[in-house]
Formats: structure tokens, C-alpha cells, sequence
């Protein structure tokens, strides 16, 4: 594989392993075992892990570095900080090609 591979590869993955949490989740939320607050946290740990495993999934794919971290407000702050960046710099660039 080459890099661009190897990071399609990982994204792939990151998002798969997403996919399955994902499902335990809703599995389990939907057990006909469950009480409203019987397993409320292992169904919590289930949907976050997921969601970790998707922003992780969405950063590899943008070829940036996967964080040894389970921290969502890590990846949420530093997410919304290159999306603004994205945006900033889009729009300027618009704003320079068309006189603005």
C-alpha cells in the first residue's frame, strides 16, 4: 500500500469499528431486557465509543493524525477549529478572486 492507501485503509477501518459500536448500541437500547435505567451506561459507552471511532474515521480520511486520546471534546474543538479554517480561508479566497 502506499500513504494514501494506508490512510484510506485506516479511515476505512475506524469507520467499520464505528459501524459495529453503533449497532451493540442500538441493540441494546433496544433490548426487551431493558428498564429505563437498566444499562443505561454500558448503552452511553457503546454510542460515545461509536462517535469517537467516527470523528476518528472522518480525521484519517482528511489525512491527519489520529490522537491516542478517547477525549470527543479533543476531536469536537480541534474539528470545529479546521472547519472554521476551511471556511475562512474558502471564503477568502473567493473574496480575493472575485474583487471583494
Amino acid at each position: 500500500m502506499n500513504g494514501q492507501e494506508d490512510i484510506q485503509y485506516h479511515a476505512k477501518v475506524f469507520f467499520m469499528r464505528a459501524a459495529e459500536f453503533l449497532e451493540a448500541a442500538d441493540e441494546l437500547f433496544a433490548s426487551e431486557n431493558r428498564t429505563p435505567l437498566k444499562w443505561w451506561y454500558p448503552t452511553y459507552f457503546l454510542y460515545a465509543h461509536a462517535t469517537e471511532l467516527a470523528l476518528k474515521a472522518f480525521w484519517r480520511a482528511h489525512n491527519l493524525t489520529v490522537e491516542r486520546t478517547h477525549s470527543l471534546v479533543y476531536y469536537m474543538r480541534n474539528l470545529a477549529t479546521k472547519v472554521w479554517r476551511l471556511g475562512h480561508a474558502t471564503r477568502h479566497k473567493s473574496e480575493i478572486s472575485f474583487g471583494c
